[in-house]
């Protein structure tokens, strides 16, 4: 489990977790935490603005192809950092990273899934092992 690597506490919650829908509702609840924390103005670079505006207002976005939408993202991070844009770099990793959390999510399927989108939305932090201490 990634998620372990990052911060154990919430990795024992997701092994800890009676079910499924109490795995999600945690999940849901670190990803708003984590999409309070980034700074609003990323959000238009997904070039969607129903998302963006989704994200910016701290809801759970649904219905996205967000599988496609981290391969976007990461590409761009990869473009930006070979060109040297580190805020853009910065920032398409931290939206490829929420979008794969997004992605995790969706495909889904017991505690352990959860975990590991919980992992990657975590990721999207610039301290992920600090920031995650103070999430809930």
């Amino acid at each position: 489990m990634r998620l372990s690597t990052v911060n154990e506490d919430l990795a024992q919650r997701f092994r800890r977790a009676p079910n499924t829908s109490d795995a999600r509702r945690l999940f849901e609840e670190i990803f708003r935490a984590c999409a309070r924390r980034i700074q609003s103005r990323w959000y238009a670079l997904l070039e969607n603005d129903q998302l963006a505006l989704r994200l910016a207002a701290g809801e759970l976005p649904q219905r996205f192809d967000f599988g496609a939408l981290s391969g976007e993202m990461d590409g761009r991070y990869f473009d930006a950092e070979d060109e040297g844009r580190d805020e853009d770099s910065a920032a398409y990793f931290t939206l490829a990273r929420l979008m794969s959390a997004l992605s995790f999510a969706a495909a889904a399927m017991d505690p352990t899934g959860f975990s590991e989108a919980t992992y990657e939305a975590i990721m999207a932090l610039p301290n992920p092992q600090e920031d995650s201490a103070t999430l809930l």
